[in-house]
């Protein structure tokens, strides 16, 4: 029998999650069966869990599998039949306290991307302020598409947390294996639990990053560059935000979508990070300088591009400003955190280059320098 229950906010019984309030929506995929065990894993760690379905889900699960599984009514028509009941999705909206959509087919990205609210599980999104997780799930050509993967990125400089799918076998006999495969239920618990549990301890600290690379030019055309893609400074200011801090992020050069809610300073070269490091340094508590900086720059830029059977030129490098030996000079009650790529004796490099810029104590446990010093 169906329960008439409506979201509510009553105590948190005991649990991992206790108490914790997560909507999952479910949309019309064959992966849609696996969104009965990511139901299953919040019950299990005391959360509670309230499905919505799109129409297209219910003809790969019945809704009744996760009424059993969740204790709670399904929510399904926007507009159902006299006598039944659905919330408003502003209701919904309201109650939750973190959004996931398991699976999210190409096709509901594409609505969430586009602001529809053609359904209850879209019309409740956009009227949605807080966390929401997109666990997309597709064919590897459909994942590959342009338009889905300009979709998601757009849903990324909005907020959303996107878990990637994985590489696997599809559901068809005989297809091909490929990208596309909805993440695992433990994974999307993990990076849920991970969003609900991040503790509000930088409320109030305001924190900078750099991130990214720099490139310095030869002539119009060539620079000289490393291949750091920036994936870690963007991930500590990630990080950072969800913990309250007030970020700013500097970041080089990068593919990488960088993370929403915090102020960014796009900057190209070594002298550029340095002077936006120096302007921005005096308002910040903690200082994360995880960029990779050139070390070395050209003394001269060609006007014109350099032609191949010219006669051979001479290239002269100068080192780079050390930006976080100068700044390390004015640290007062700063924390500044530095790191280091290394190819050979990390540890023993990573100890040297702290003791030249002053960025610690000696008196670190040693542990803390050997995980800076392989962070990177």
């Amino acid at each position: 029998m169906k329960s008439n229950r409506r979201p509510d906010r009553d105590a948190r019984p005991a649990g991992d999650l206790g108490g914790r309030r997560i909507l999952l929506g479910v949309t019309g995929g064959i992966a849609a069966y696996k969104a009965v065990e990511v139901a299953r894993l919040f019950m299990q760690a005391g959360a509670k869990v309230q499905v919505v379905m799109t129409a297209a889900a219910t003809n790969f699960v019945a809704p009744l599998t996760f009424e059993t599984v969740t204790g709670r009514s399904v929510y399904v028509e926007m507009f159902p039949e006299r006598g039944k009941e659905s919330p408003w999705h502003t209701e919904l909206s309201s109650w939750a306290e973190v959004v996931v959509v398991a699976p999210a087919t190409a096709d509901h990205i594409g609505r969430i991307a586009c602001g529809l609210g053609d359904d209850l599980l879209t019309t409740t999104l956009l009227a949605y302020e807080r966390r929401k997780v997109v666990c997309p799930s597709m064919n590897p050509r459909m994942w590959a598409n342009p338009a889905v993967q300009e979709n998601l990125n757009t849903l990324r400089k909005r907020g959303y947390r996107i878990i990637p799918p994985e590489i696997g076998d599809m559901a068809r006999p005989g297809e091909e294996q490929g990208m596309g495969r909805l993440a695992e239920p433990e994974t999307i618990y993990g990076e849920v639990h991970h969003l609900l549990s991040a503790p509000q301890d930088l409320r109030g600290v305001k924190v900078l990053v750099t991130g990214g690379r720099t490139e310095e030019s030869w002539d119009p055309v060539r620079v000289l560059t490393n291949r750091a893609s920036g994936r870690m400074g963007f991930a500590l200011a990630e990080e950072a935000r969800e913990r309250g801090a007030d970020v700013s992020l500097i970041s080089g050069p990068s593919e990488v979508i960088p993370p929403s809610g915090v102020r960014l300073t796009r900057i190209t070269t070594a002298r550029q990070m340095a002077e936006a490091v120096k302007r921005e340094f005096g308002y910040c508590n903690i200082l994360l300088m995880s960029a990779a900086v050139s070390d070395y720059t050209f003394d001269h830029t060609a006007k014109n591009k350099i032609k191949k059977g010219d006669p051979d030129p001479e290239i002269n490098l100068i080192p780079t400003e050390d930006i976080l030996k100068g700044i390390s000079q004015n640290k007062g009650n700063r924390v500044i955190v530095g790191f280091a790529l290394e190819t050979e004796n990390v540890l023993d490099n990573a100890l040297r280059k702290i003791a030249r810029r002053s960025i610690l104590t000696s008196s670190l446990p040693t542990i803390h320098l050997q995980k800076a010093a392989v962070f990177r």
